[in-house]
Protein backbone atom coordinates (compact mmCIF):
# COMPACT_ATOMS: atom_id res chain seq x y z
CA UNK A 1 0.00 0.00 0.00
CA UNK A 2 1.29 3.49 -0.88
CA UNK A 3 0.55 6.73 0.89
CA UNK A 4 1.29 10.24 -0.28
CA UNK A 5 2.72 13.04 1.79
CA UNK A 6 1.76 16.44 0.43
CA UNK A 7 4.20 19.29 1.03
CA UNK A 8 3.21 22.76 -0.19
CA UNK A 9 6.01 24.36 -2.19
CA UNK A 10 4.49 27.74 -3.05
CA UNK A 11 1.24 29.50 -3.74
CA UNK A 12 0.31 32.03 -6.42
CA UNK A 13 -2.66 34.40 -6.15
CA UNK A 14 -4.14 35.63 -9.43
CA UNK A 15 -6.25 38.78 -9.51
CA UNK A 16 -8.07 39.58 -12.75
CA UNK A 17 -7.99 43.39 -13.21
CA UNK A 18 -10.89 45.49 -14.45
CA UNK A 19 -14.40 44.27 -15.10
CA UNK A 20 -14.24 40.51 -15.02
CA UNK A 21 -18.00 39.90 -14.76
CA UNK A 22 -17.99 38.00 -18.04
CA UNK A 23 -15.41 35.64 -16.56
CA UNK A 24 -17.45 35.26 -13.38
CA UNK A 25 -20.49 34.26 -15.39
CA UNK A 26 -18.69 31.48 -17.26
CA UNK A 27 -15.82 30.70 -14.94
CA UNK A 28 -16.60 31.82 -11.38
CA UNK A 29 -13.31 30.43 -10.13
CA UNK A 30 -11.30 32.74 -12.44
CA UNK A 31 -12.00 36.04 -10.68
CA UNK A 32 -9.57 35.76 -7.84
CA UNK A 33 -7.95 32.40 -7.43
CA UNK A 34 -4.94 30.72 -5.97
CA UNK A 35 -2.91 27.91 -7.36
CA UNK A 36 -0.95 25.88 -4.87
CA UNK A 37 1.95 23.79 -6.05
CA UNK A 38 2.69 20.63 -4.13
CA UNK A 39 5.46 18.09 -4.02
CA UNK A 40 3.93 14.67 -3.71
CA UNK A 41 6.16 12.07 -2.15
CA UNK A 42 5.03 8.47 -2.23
CA UNK A 43 5.71 6.28 0.76
CA UNK A 44 5.78 2.52 0.99
CA UNK A 45 3.56 1.60 3.94
CA UNK A 46 5.72 -1.40 4.82
CA UNK A 47 8.93 0.47 5.60
CA UNK A 48 8.00 4.18 5.42
CA UNK A 49 10.74 4.81 2.85
CA UNK A 50 9.85 7.27 0.11
CA UNK A 51 10.02 5.90 -3.38
CA UNK A 52 12.18 8.85 -4.47
CA UNK A 53 14.85 8.38 -1.78
CA UNK A 54 17.02 6.46 -4.26
CA UNK A 55 16.84 9.30 -6.79
CA UNK A 56 17.86 11.92 -4.22
CA UNK A 57 20.73 9.67 -3.07
CA UNK A 58 21.87 9.20 -6.67
CA UNK A 59 21.61 12.95 -7.22
CA UNK A 60 23.90 13.50 -4.24
CA UNK A 61 26.43 11.08 -5.74
CA UNK A 62 26.28 12.81 -9.13
CA UNK A 63 26.83 16.23 -7.53
CA UNK A 64 29.71 15.03 -5.35
CA UNK A 65 31.37 13.44 -8.37
CA UNK A 66 30.93 16.67 -10.38
CA UNK A 67 32.83 18.54 -7.66
CA UNK A 68 35.60 15.90 -7.77
CA UNK A 69 35.85 16.21 -11.56
CA UNK A 70 36.42 19.96 -11.24
CA UNK A 71 39.08 19.31 -8.59
CA UNK A 72 40.79 16.66 -10.76
CA UNK A 73 40.60 18.34 -14.18
CA UNK A 74 40.46 22.00 -13.19
CA UNK A 75 37.70 24.57 -13.58
CA UNK A 76 37.04 26.73 -16.61
CA UNK A 77 34.87 29.71 -17.42
CA UNK A 78 33.56 31.01 -20.73
CA UNK A 79 35.12 28.56 -23.17
CA UNK A 80 33.10 28.05 -26.34
CA UNK A 81 35.37 25.27 -27.61
CA UNK A 82 35.89 21.97 -25.74
CA UNK A 83 38.71 22.14 -23.19
CA UNK A 84 40.13 19.57 -20.74
CA UNK A 85 38.85 21.53 -17.72
CA UNK A 86 35.27 21.33 -16.49
CA UNK A 87 32.66 24.03 -16.04
CA UNK A 88 29.66 23.48 -13.77
CA UNK A 89 27.42 22.11 -16.55
CA UNK A 90 30.02 19.81 -18.15
CA UNK A 91 31.11 18.43 -14.77
CA UNK A 92 27.48 17.61 -13.97
CA UNK A 93 26.97 15.93 -17.34
CA UNK A 94 30.23 13.96 -17.18
CA UNK A 95 29.55 12.74 -13.64
CA UNK A 96 26.10 11.57 -14.74
CA UNK A 97 27.49 9.73 -17.78
CA UNK A 98 30.28 7.94 -15.86
CA UNK A 99 27.87 5.50 -14.22
CA UNK A 100 24.54 4.02 -15.14
CA UNK A 101 22.36 6.70 -13.59
CA UNK A 102 18.90 7.27 -14.97
CA UNK A 103 17.78 10.53 -16.53
CA UNK A 104 15.51 10.85 -13.49
CA UNK A 105 18.57 10.76 -11.20
CA UNK A 106 20.19 13.43 -13.39
CA UNK A 107 17.08 15.62 -13.16
CA UNK A 108 17.07 15.28 -9.37
CA UNK A 109 20.70 16.46 -9.36
CA UNK A 110 19.78 19.39 -11.59
CA UNK A 111 16.85 20.20 -9.30
CA UNK A 112 19.02 20.22 -6.17
CA UNK A 113 21.64 22.42 -7.82
CA UNK A 114 19.00 24.78 -9.21
CA UNK A 115 17.49 25.19 -5.73
CA UNK A 116 20.89 26.00 -4.21
CA UNK A 117 21.79 28.46 -6.99
CA UNK A 118 18.22 29.86 -7.10
CA UNK A 119 18.04 29.52 -10.87
CA UNK A 120 15.44 27.83 -13.08
CA UNK A 121 16.14 24.16 -13.76
CA UNK A 122 14.68 24.11 -17.24
CA UNK A 123 15.57 26.42 -20.07
CA UNK A 124 13.02 28.03 -22.34
CA UNK A 125 13.73 28.79 -25.97
CA UNK A 126 14.73 32.45 -26.31
CA UNK A 127 13.66 34.59 -29.27
CA UNK A 128 16.28 34.29 -32.00
CA UNK A 129 17.80 31.16 -30.45
CA UNK A 130 19.24 29.09 -33.31
CA UNK A 131 18.68 25.86 -31.34
CA UNK A 132 15.32 24.15 -31.75
CA UNK A 133 15.78 22.59 -28.32
CA UNK A 134 17.52 24.90 -25.83
CA UNK A 135 20.68 23.66 -24.12
CA UNK A 136 19.65 22.04 -20.80
CA UNK A 137 22.58 23.60 -18.94
CA UNK A 138 22.20 27.20 -20.12
CA UNK A 139 21.35 28.60 -16.67
CA UNK A 140 24.18 26.62 -15.05
CA UNK A 141 26.58 27.84 -17.74
CA UNK A 142 25.48 31.46 -17.25
CA UNK A 143 25.90 31.16 -13.47
CA UNK A 144 29.32 29.51 -13.91
CA UNK A 145 30.48 32.18 -16.37
CA UNK A 146 29.37 35.19 -14.32
CA UNK A 147 32.33 37.58 -14.09
CA UNK A 148 33.98 37.30 -10.68
CA UNK A 149 32.69 33.76 -10.06
CA UNK A 150 35.33 31.56 -8.41
CA UNK A 151 36.15 27.88 -8.45
CA UNK A 152 35.52 27.86 -4.69
CA UNK A 153 31.96 29.16 -5.18
CA UNK A 154 31.29 26.47 -7.80
CA UNK A 155 32.62 23.69 -5.57
CA UNK A 156 30.73 24.95 -2.52
CA UNK A 157 27.50 25.09 -4.55
CA UNK A 158 27.95 21.51 -5.75
CA UNK A 159 28.72 20.33 -2.23
CA UNK A 160 25.72 22.21 -0.79
CA UNK A 161 23.41 20.73 -3.43
CA UNK A 162 24.83 17.23 -2.76
CA UNK A 163 24.21 17.70 0.97
CA UNK A 164 20.68 18.91 0.36
CA UNK A 165 19.94 15.93 -1.94
CA UNK A 166 21.33 13.51 0.65
CA UNK A 167 19.22 15.12 3.37
CA UNK A 168 16.14 14.81 1.16
CA UNK A 169 16.92 11.14 0.54
CA UNK A 170 17.00 10.57 4.29
CA UNK A 171 13.77 12.54 4.93
CA UNK A 172 11.83 11.07 2.06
Amino acid sequence: MKFCKKVQLFEILFLIPGNSNHLVHFFPCFCNFKIKFYLMTEFNANNSEALNAKEWASASNILNRAALLIEEKGWQQGSVEPVPQECLATALEHSFREKEYSIVDFNYAREALSRILQIPRDTLKLPGDPLDVPYWGRHLMEWNDTPGRTKTEVLESLQSAAGMALELSNKS
